[in-house]
């Protein structure tokens, strides 16, 4: 419906409540019926008044769904239907079922729309980077026990890794745009075959720009945990900190929040480390320092990778 309708319509609402006050609509005639359903014009603003709040409902509804997850849509019906006391006065048996289902509906429709419900996730997109893994390692098989570091971009352009740490072995497998989810998904292939002594892991801030929220990625480092833990039982497991940047400052407070989430449940678990990289990009006064950042003010230049080889190194084994 056109803005200029819905406000045509939210008009007559108002109408509607100004006649409500003044007792002339659900006055009963003699024989005890509602004048108000044999009135023409009664009638059109009652029924102006349902369009107006089926709309500003459903409006409610998208916008509320855009900031719940899906097993929650149920939770959303009774704040809609307080949204709209005249709804909420009217209904009465099976219209009130059929106004809940409705409602859902709106709901369920708002969560499915592109940008606002979870895509399914596209692992077929790195199988060029796993198949060049793969043939890398046919033509120059890398040692066993090395120290597997996995994760986005942020390793990738890590150039100095190797020379970082000297006396460790050190192995790269991560490829840039990767998900928590995408390295559980490809343990097989990328992780498990090299039987590392200990595994680094550096993602998370991918998985927030997407989209996921901090507790949704949290539950993807568990369920990478339980994979590693499943063939690797004793392998440590260190998970590099999110640390902010300037091209995704307004991603700080979930970046802090998973932060804090894998901090603790590495405290209460066995053989997994939280290597707290937060706060090497920020000054005394909580400010970003883009000196440490290349022109994309997203990505470490070699400053910024000085920093944070110092914060890896103490948990690195030899």
């Amino acid at each position: 419906m056109r803005n200029g309708s819905f406000y045509r319509h939210k008009v007559r609402w108002n109408e509607l409540h100004r006649n409500q006050s003044l007792g002339q609509i659900g006055r009963k005639d003699p024989s005890g019926s509602e004048t108000c359903r044999s009135d023409p014009v009664c009638m059109e603003t009652e029924s102006d008044m349902r369009i107006v709040c089926v709309i500003f409902v459903a409006r409610k509804s998208r916008k509320l769904a855009k900031i719940s997850k899906p097993p929650d849509a149920w939770l959303l019906i009774p704040r809609c239907l307080l949204i709209c006391p005249v709804i909420r006065s009217r209904m009465s048996g099976m219209r009130a079922l059929f106004s809940l289902i409705a409602l859902f509906l709106m709901v369920t429709f708002a969560k499915a729309e592109p940008g606002v419900g979870a895509k399914p996730h596209d692992f077929a997109k790195w199988e060029k980077d796993i198949a060049a893994f793969e043939k890398s390692d046919a033509t120059k098989p890398p040692p066993k026990q090395a120290l597997l570091f996995i994760g986005s971009s942020g390793i990738v352009r890590w150039k100095s890794l190797a020379t970082d740490f000297p006396g460790a072995t050190i192995l790269n497998r991560a490829f840039g745009g990767n998900e928590i989810a995408d390295s559980t998904h490809f343990a097989e292939r990328m992780i498990f075959p090299y039987e590392p002594r200990m595994i680094f892991l550096r993602a998370g801030g991918n998985d927030i720009h997407a989209g996921k929220s901090a507790e949704e990625v949290f539950n993807d480092y568990k369920i990478f945990v339980a994979t590693i833990r499943a063939k690797l039982p004793d392998v440590p497991i260190a998970y590099i900190a999110l640390s902010p940047s300037p091209s995704r400052w307004n991603e700080k407070p979930k970046g802090d929040q998973l932060n804090a989430a894998i901090a603790d449940y590495s405290k209460k678990n066995k053989n997994l480390i939280f290597i707290d990289a937060a706060s090497i990009t920020l000054d005394a006064d909580g400010k970003i320092r883009r000196e440490l950042f290349v022109a994309d003010q997203l990505h470490f230049n070699e400053a910024g990778y000085k920093l944070l080889a110092e914060v890896v190194r103490p948990h690195v084994l030899r």
